[in-house]
């Protein structure tokens, strides 16, 4: 398919935003340098893009309009302008047969969660919104749980804090373990594995974790947040587009707590079948496998906070008192509570 040729249209329509966001950084003081290092771009790119003389892609706008914490309409202007699309898209919809008709209508449905969790993310930075996300990460899922447990208990009285955690009764975790079964005896793509891990995200984001924020429950789930990351990089995957799919999708968490603990340890307690009592499933059982995986949680401590996250770390190598830190954790939760 021959790509669509830039109008004039086009040509202000990128001078507009390329202007607005020049002002939003101005705004917040950055230099072009800054901007660029936050975005991921070179500083001749965002240059470009300010003077209008390159194509804003809609994941560069979702992307501008996380960092500047700004709606999208911010970017984009209060009213979109005339779009001959509009017209053609009702021609070809109207010229589909029913059941193509289904599968597009379906796909907006999608489209609408994923745009209602954008604004929600946007709500809950400006403390719009109730309830707190704490994402729990590392290597070892039992101590995760012990540490989410440990500071339910700890919390105000007021607070009402749930641990989210896989469904291991939910068919798309069941096919999920079935498949990894595979793919670990066979040389398929490991594309593959990431792919359903965040799938198994999404659903337990729309089943779970959206309603308890809409009740203002603090919300404490392990391999959420950076989990796609470090199973991408431990997979050997160089394309970070997936992640930055992944990462649009997902409410991103108020608080990523990384735990660092002993290969050794959680190896003994990973299984491929559903977990029983002091294990916890994962599709690395090697401790080399681990031992690596906590090398890139490291890696991906320092990608999330150089991108604005908040993150506290838990080193239980070097200090393995499990209530302290739970005791120190409930007491931020306590402060972000306000």
């Amino acid at each position: 398919m021959a790509r669509a040729r830039k109008t004039a249209e086009d040509d202000v329509l990128n001078a507009q935003i390329g202007a607005r966001m020049a002002s939003l950084r101005a705004e917040r003081g950055w230099s072009l340098r800054q901007l660029a290092d936050r975005v991921g771009l070179s500083l001749t790119h965002v240059n470009a893009l300010e003077s209008g003389k390159h194509m804003f892609s809609a994941s560069l706008l979702l992307k501008l309009s996380s960092l500047f914490e700004e709606p999208v309409t911010a970017l984009l202007g209060t009213e979109a302008p005339p779009d001959e699309l509009a017209r053609e898209w009702r021609m070809f919809f109207d010229a589909l047969p029913r059941r193509d008709r289904l599968v597009l209508l379906d796909l907006a449905r999608n489209l609408t969660n994923w745009s209602e969790t954008f604004v929600l993310q946007t709500t809950r930075r400006h403390r719009r919104h109730g309830g707190l996300l704490l994402s729990l990460e590392g290597i070892d899922g039992v101590l995760l749980e012990q540490l989410a447990d440990a500071v339910v208990e700890r919390l105000p009285p007021d607070a009402v804090g749930k641990l989210v955690s896989y469904d291991h009764g939910s068919e798309l975790w069941q096919h999920m373990r079935m498949r990894f079964r595979d793919l670990s005896s066979s040389n398929s793509p490991a594309l593959e594995r990431t792919l359903l891990f965040a799938c198994e995200r999404l659903q337990r984001q729309e089943a779970a974790i959206r309603p308890a924020l809409a009740d203002e429950a603090v919300v404490l789930t392990p391999f959420f947040a950076m989990a796609p990351s470090v199973y991408q990089e431990a997979d050997g995957i160089g394309d970070r587009r997936v992640i930055e799919i992944i990462e649009t999708l997902l409410i991103q968490p108020d608080l990523v707590i990384v735990v660092y603990s002993d290969p050794e340890q959680a190896v003994r307690r990973t299984t491929l079948d559903v977990p029983r009592a002091g294990q916890f499933y994962s599709p690395y059982t090697q401790a080399e496998e681990l031992q690596r995986a906590l090398a890139l949680h490291r890696k991906a401590s320092e990608q999330f906070s150089w991108r604005g996250h908040t993150v506290h770390e838990i080193d239980l190598l070097q200090d393995p008192r499990l209530p302290e830190h739970a005791e120190r954790l409930a007491a931020r939760v306590a402060t972000l509570l306000g």
